[in-house]
C-alpha cells in the first residue's frame, strides 16, 4: 500500500468525518467521529486498521464504540510496502511513528479528555498497538485483535520484537482472538510473557466467528456484538470512565 492508500469504499462508509494528521512528512487521511458534544470532553480511542487497509466492515465497530460514549479517530497509515528493502519489523516501527503522530493528533483535540484515551488494533494494527506501548506513548490501555497471527509463523524477527514489547510495556492490555483465526500462538505467548512480567492484562478466545480456518481473523468488524461487552468493560474500567 502507499501512503495513506485505503479502501475507497471504506472512504466512502467514512466520509463525513474525514480530517487529516501530520506523520514526519506525510500527510494522512484520518477519520474523528464524536459523540454528541453534551458531554465532551470525552474519553477517546485510536483504531488501527490492519495491514490490508481500512474496511467498510470496521464502521459498525467504530460506531458502537462512539455509541457507548468515546470519540474514536481512525488514522490511515503510510502502509505496508511488501518490495521495500526493509525488514518487517523496520516497516512496522515506521508505521509505528504513523501511529504515535495520531495519537499525538488526538491529544490535542478539544472534544478528548487526553487522560482518557486507549489504542485498538486488528491485525497488523494489534501489533501497532504493542510496539506504542513499548514506546511508552501517552495511551492509558491498549486492546488487540488478531495481532501477529498471520506473521506469527514466518517472522521470527517479529515474534521477538513482539515479546520484547511486552516485556517492557507497562500499559494495561487485553488480548483477544476468535478461536478460528489463523493461529492462536502469538495471544497465549504474548499473554503468558505479559503474565510473566505482572503487566496488567486479560486474554479472551472467543468462540468460532466464520466457517473457515482464518475466518475469525476479522473479529473486529465481523463479530462486533461477542467483544464488545468485555472491551467496554475493560476500557471503562482502566481508563477510570464513570459514565
Amino acid at each position: 500500500m502507499n501512503a495513506g492508500d485505503h479502501d475507497e469504499d471504506a472512504a466512502t462508509a467514512f466520509a463525513p468525518w474525514r480530517t487529516s494528521y501530520r506523520s514526519a512528512d506525510h500527510d494522512l487521511p484520518g477519520y474523528f467521529i464524536t459523540p454528541p458534544p453534551d458531554h465532551a470532553p470525552f474519553p477517546a480511542i485510536v483504531f488501527h486498521h490492519g495491514g490490508s487497509g481500512l474496511r467498510p466492515s470496521a464502521r459498525t465497530a467504530v460506531m458502537a464504540l462512539v455509541d457507548f460514549g468515546y470519540a474514536v479517530f481512525v488514522p490511515t497509515r503510510r502502509g505496508l510496502d511488501a518490495t521495500a528493502a526493509e525488514s518487517l519489523v523496520a516497516r512496522l516501527e515506521a508505521e509505528c511513528d504513523d501511529a504515535v503522530a495520531a495519537l499525538d493528533w488526538l491529544r490535542r483535540q478539544d472534544a478528548v479528555e487526553p487522560t482518557e484515551i486507549a489504542m485498538i488494533g486488528s491485525s497488523t494494527g494489534g501489533e501497532l498497538v504493542l510496539l506504542a506501548a513499548a514506546r511508552q506513548a501517552p495511551f492509558a490501555a491498549g486492546v488487540t485483535m488478531a495481532a501477529g497471527s498471520t506473521h506469527w509463523a514466518t517472522a521470527p524477527e517479529l515474534r521477538d520484537r513482539l515479546r520484547d514489547a511486552v516485556r517492557t510495556s507497562t500499559t494495561p492490555l487485553f488480548l483477544i482472538q476468535a478461536a478460528d483465526d489463523t493461529s492462536l500462538t502469538p495471544t497465549y505467548e504474548l499473554g503468558a510473557e505479559l503474565a510473566r512480567g505482572g503487566t496488567p492484562h486479560e486474554v479472551r478466545i472467543y468462540e468460532p466467528v466464520a466457517r473457515e480456518r482464518g475466518g475469525g481473523h476479522g473479529i473486529f468488524g465481523n463479530a462486533v456484538d461477542l467483544w464488545l461487552p468485555d472491551v467496554r468493560r475493560f476500557l471503562n474500567r482502566v481508563l477510570g470512565v464513570k459514565r
